[in-house]
């Protein structure tokens, strides 16, 4: 029984995505969607890095005058910053990249 509702869901989502795509562009979602995760993820990397210096497991050097940003997981240290960076290098490497092909 639960299989067999699982599979008409299924079936159910697959025919409106089916139906919707003719109405939006999926590459535009797709497109917003991959930019919400590289958000999220220059968050996640901030926040992380800070924890772990709250803990005393990193380093950390603080930058005076530098704004804390808790929304976008901004905090004053170099070590965070400085991960946060590359981060975006590499996102913006990758992005160029996929452009050239």
């Amino acid at each position: 029984m639960g299989i067999s509702l699982a599979l008409l869901v299924l079936i159910i989502i697959a025919l409106v995505m089916n139906k919707a795509s003719q109405f939006f562009l999926p590459h535009k979602v797709f497109f917003i969607l991959t930019w919400m995760i590289y958000a999220l993820a220059f968050k996640m990397l901030g926040v992380s890095v800070h924890a772990l210096q709250l803990t005393n497991m990193a380093p950390n050097h603080l930058l005076t005058g530098f704004p804390t940003i808790d929304l976008l997981g901004i905090y004053p240290s170099w070590e965070g910053l400085v991960s946060q960076l590359i981060f975006v290098v590499i996102v913006l490497i990758v992005t160029f990249r996929q452009g050239e092909e």
